[in-house]
């Protein structure tokens, strides 16, 4: 017996104490089968019952820690710094069910002066408008009343600087600041003030603006019932390959191939505090919490309140049971356990935006075979055509499915107690309803095609100053894995290990352009993980074979295609000058497919010429810090990579570094990057 097969044996001998048991388990076959007899075993009645309590993860302790921490750092003019620990802070506070507490208030307060010190003026009027909302206390308001007017005398805003005045004065009185530091800091303030009365230039410092705008490209006509989806692109059918795409017209690289938003996402634990849990949007410098617990945060009032509405309800407070059972796991020395975590919250999230009135009422629908060919019709939602995808289950080994088992009958457990099937479960119940054993056999398959159909959320780190240094090696690919995300759409999309797309991140909306021309009838394809340019072939196969079940025979696989490494800088194969043949020579010779004489000398001082273009942009990637600029940049490479494309083909060295260059120019200029 493997070695994995026979601790998995003993697993289940240990789960339920009895072999004769466990016998009757083996010979069920339906999923909510197993999960009602997993259900009644007294061990895990025990556990269940041990772990049905919430854990919201405020602490009183915990925030004032983390606002000291951010003290010190602000004291010491590490101001970002500051700001990450004083949003650490703000996650932790505990208030009451109006949103109102004191540690709360004291963080937000000292967020805003590391704010006001950044010149950030109008996002820390923003929080202190905040923290007095959230019950700053009387004593201290004088500070918050003297921070705006500093604020509003930058901003050379006079009505609402001597309107605060008034309020700055009653706050005065509630301090119990000695009277000799009263009278100086009125006469400070009051100093402030005139100057700003006498002054009558124009302010011309507004401030600086959080820069929360991701930019992205739009997508043209879309497909007739895959909205997400260019209708330049059909999909298709093989009994062999499955569903696959196909281009039915020339598409130039850098067109947008799919535009489309996750159906369920969730961010990285570690990067809880770096972006909206809602709409992925980058709220390193100010971020809202959610009032119950400490797990999520958001970018605006709007985004957690529309969380709340969908999926968050049946999230906020509930234990990660099935992350305590991977930590224990952990510490008995076995791997890292986090991005299990990560995907076992996502697959309970997936379940959670929809009520379980959505799942009975399109019981029959749900899994209604997806449409095979590009001239069908299916008018079915993204919820739908993500639960039909791939799951490979005949094909899942026991040790496997009996983890997605037991991450199903925890999240079964948390549903009850957020009340998803009606009235709060706070006990444990000894058997479980229609309804509960029918979510939990879908959280066991969402759980199954979530290991082929899982998609890493990414932002650009080009950017950072450790990456610059980056810009001439071999290979650069910066970017950096900051949540996860389902979308069933470019799960049609078969893997190459040269693949002719590449994909950004929007927030959580997810972009795929064409990085290579495609011509009518070529396959569109993505890229699940190893690349040509730098694995071998080997490897490749190998890696593919263990993560996604199948044998790659991609073009790059089938021609063994060299890697950057290995590669000819050397150019030989020269493309004909009609725009629409596909002829290639080695010399000055007739095309053989069209009969037209190339002349290949052309084509190398084309080349050269591309060769300086390139390295200019290059050189302009690297120097350049503006938004606006990095798009034109963009463009020219763009442009310039078109154009290459069409006077040489592979083996070629540069053919790589280039589309290199068009993946650091698209990502500099759009979607996700790393504050």
């Amino acid at each position: 017996m493997p070695v994995l097969e026979n601790k998995h044996e003993k697993g289940l001998l240990q789960f339920f104490g009895d072999a004769k048991i466990v016998q009757q388990f083996k010979k069920l076959e339906k999923t909510e089968q197993m999960i009602e007899f997993m259900w009644k075993v007294p061990n895990l009645q025990k556990f269940l019952a041990d772990s049905s309590e919430h854990r919201f993860g405020k602490s009183e302790g915990d925030t004032r820690r983390f606002r000291e921490m951010g003290n010190k750092l602000f004291k010491v003019g590490k101001d970002k710094e500051a700001i990450k620990m004083f949003n650490k802070a703000v996650t932790k506070a505990p208030v009451n069910d109006s949103g109102v507490g004191k540690d709360l208030s004291l963080a937000i307060a000292n967020r805003s002066a590391a704010l006001f010190k950044l010149g950030f003026f109008k996002m820390a009027l923003v929080d202190i408008e905040f923290a007095f909302v959230s019950g700053y206390p009387k004593d201290l308001r004088y500070k918050l009343f003297e921070r705006k007017i500093k604020i509003l005398v930058h901003l050379k805003d006079k009505d609402s600087a001597f309107d605060t005045r008034g309020k700055f004065i009653i706050a005065m009185k509630d301090s119990t600041l000695e009277e000799d530091k009263k009278c100086k800091l009125e006469n400070d303030i009051q100093a402030l003030l005139e100057d700003l009365e006498h002054d009558l230039s124009e302010s011309t410092n507004q401030g600086l603006e959080i820069d929360s705008e991701v930019l992205k490209h739009n997508l043209g006509k879309s497909h007739s019932y895959l909205p997400p989806l260019s209708v330049d692109v059909d999909i298709e059918f093989d009994q062999v390959r499955g569903r696959f795409a196909v281009a039915n017209k020339d598409i130039p690289a850098g067109s947008v191939i799919l535009v489309e938003p996750a159906v369920a996402n969730i961010c990285k634990e570690d990067q809880v505090e770096s972006y909206c849990d809602f709409c992925f949007k980058s709220v390193d410098l100010h971020l809202i919490p959610c009032k119950k617990c400490s797990h999520v945060a958001y970018c605006s009032n709007k985004c957690m309140g529309e969380a709340l509405d969908s999926y968050h309800k049946y999230e906020c407070g509930n234990r990660d049971m099935f992350g305590n059972i991977l930590d224990n796991i952990k510490k008995e020395g076995s791997k890292d356990t986090a991005s299990t975590k990560d995907l076992s919250k996502l697959c309970y999230r997936a379940i959670a935006q929809k009520p379980v009135s959505w799942y009975k009422e399109n019981r029959e629908s749900i899994f209604a075979e997806f449409p095979k060919f590009g001239d069908e019709s299916y008018d079915k939602t993204p919820h739908h055509s993500l639960l039909n995808l791939v799951s490979h289950h005949d094909r899942i080994k026991s040790g496997r499915l009996w983890s997605f088992l037991i991450s199903a009958v925890c999240h079964l457990r948390a549903f009850q107690m957020s009340g998803y099937f009606g009235a709060p479960k706070f006990k444990t119940p000894a058997t479980l309803t229609d309804d509960e054993l029918y979510i939990g056999g879908l959280l066991v398959h969402v759980f199954e095609l979530m290991q082929f159909n899982t998609h890493g959320i990414t932002e650009g780190t080009d950017r950072e100053k450790s990456n610059k240094t980056l810009a001439n090696k071999d290979f650069t690919n910066s970017i950096r894995l900051v949540g996860n995300g389902l979308y069933p759409t470019i799960c049609l999309f078969n893997h190459s290990c040269d693949n002719n797309t590449y994909k950004y991140y929007a927030g959580s909306t997810l972009v795929l352009v064409a990085s290579k021309n495609i011509y009518e009838g070529q396959e569109v394809t993505e890229g699940y993980f190893p690349s040509a340019q730098m694995i071998p072939r080997p490897q490749r196969r190998s890696w593919l074979a263990d993560h996604y079940w199948f044998d790659c025979e991609c073009n790059a696989c089938v021609n063994d295609q060299p890697t950057l490494e290995e590669i000819s800088k050397h150019y030989n194969d020269f493309c004909c000058h009609n725009e629409n043949c596909k002829g290639v020579v080695q010399e000055t010779s007739s095309c053989p497919s069209c009969a037209e004489t190339i002349d290949v000398d052309k084509n190398k001082v084309e080349i050269e010429k591309i060769k300086e273009t390139l390295e200019s942009l290059r050189n302009r990637m690297t120097s350049n810090e503006e938004k606006d600029s990095s798009v034109d940049i963009y463009n020219k490479t763009t442009e310039t990579w078109i154009r290459l494309q069409k006077l040489v083909r592979h083996p070629y060295r540069l053919l790589y570094t280039s589309e290199q260059l068009f993946w650091k120019a698209l990502r500099l200029s759009y979607g996700n990057v790393a504050a």
